[in-house]
């Protein structure tokens, strides 16, 4: 469920996001950037990070000039001061095949 944190239903209600990856095993992305933006978002990401929900963080790169990919680097230094770096580690991937499923899996 990429851009979890656009969804107004669940910034209304994060219960109901924990809740939906509890029961149904969906899968969250969070973009780096809303790490680092207003208050509509922080509230339910800070909610989705406590509860162990986010699977992974992603740049919303489209290009270099707009949104650049470095942003993930700041966004992983944020999530090892709110989390531990094992949890951190394992949602920023700066190599992008280190995200990908295994084939065998």
């Amino acid at each position: 469920f990429a851009h979890v944190e656009r969804y107004a239903c669940f910034r209304r209600a994060p219960g109901r996001a924990v809740r939906l990856r509890r029961e149904w095993d969906i899968r969250y992305q969070v973009n780096a950037g809303s790490l680092f933006g207003g208050l509509r978002a922080h509230f339910l990401i800070s909610r989705l990070l406590s509860a162990g929900a986010v699977d992974l963080i992603a740049s919303d790169a489209h290009d270099c000039a707009v949104r650049p990919p470095d942003v993930l680097r700041a966004a992983y230094e944020r999530l090892c001061a709110r989390c531990s770096p094992a949890y951190a580690s394992a949602l920023v991937h700066f190599d992008v095949q280190s995200a990908m499923p295994d084939e065998g899996a």
